[in-house]
């Protein structure tokens, strides 16, 4: 049975990753990093996404208990979604284990990942053939903590 990690890359670089704005969006996250081990969310501008941003998931990190919600979803999302889940757990997507599964491991393992040719897990019915790259960058506060979590898709068939 799948734990559905395994096909998480932890240990990338900017030229593992396929698609432009994925090696844009890297280098952005890199660049605010500077020596820490993520930026804070503070430090993120919209407008230094502006190009992508349909593609852009923020996700808020709650814990007690551990639960991700959406904090922001671009336009790119809903074309595979029935409704907007702005405010909503994860927990309300299809194949929510999936997703849950993954940004759990990637809090253990305070890293970013990179998913590379997926299945889109939440994704009506209809749209289950097509799949995705997908890159998650995590942004925490001087706590040391994770508080947020922002995807990166790129859609193919």
């Amino acid at each position: 049975m799948s734990n559905h990690t395994e096909t998480m890359l932890l240990d990338f670089e900017v030229n593992d990753i396929p698609w432009k704005y994925g090696k844009e969006l890297f280098q952005l996250w890199n660049s605010i990093k500077a020596d820490k081990q993520w930026p804070s969310r503070a430090q993120l501008k919209p407008n230094d996404m502006r190009d992508y941003l349909p593609d852009v998931m923020l996700i808020n990190v709650e814990r007690h208990p551990l639960d991700f919600t959406v904090r922001l979803i671009g336009t790119g999302y809903l074309r595979y979604i029935e409704k907007d889940p702005t405010g909503d757990s994860i927990h309300t997507f299809n194949n929510s284990e999936y997703i849950f599964t993954r940004f759990a491991k990637m809090l253990e393992l305070q890293s970013p990942y990179l998913g590379l040719n997926q299945p889109i897990p939440w994704a009506d019915p209809l749209y289950q053939y097509k799949r995705f790259d997908g890159m998650v960058l995590p942004f925490g506060d001087t706590n040391q903590e994770i508080t947020m979590l922002l995807l990166l898709v790129n859609y193919h068939n």
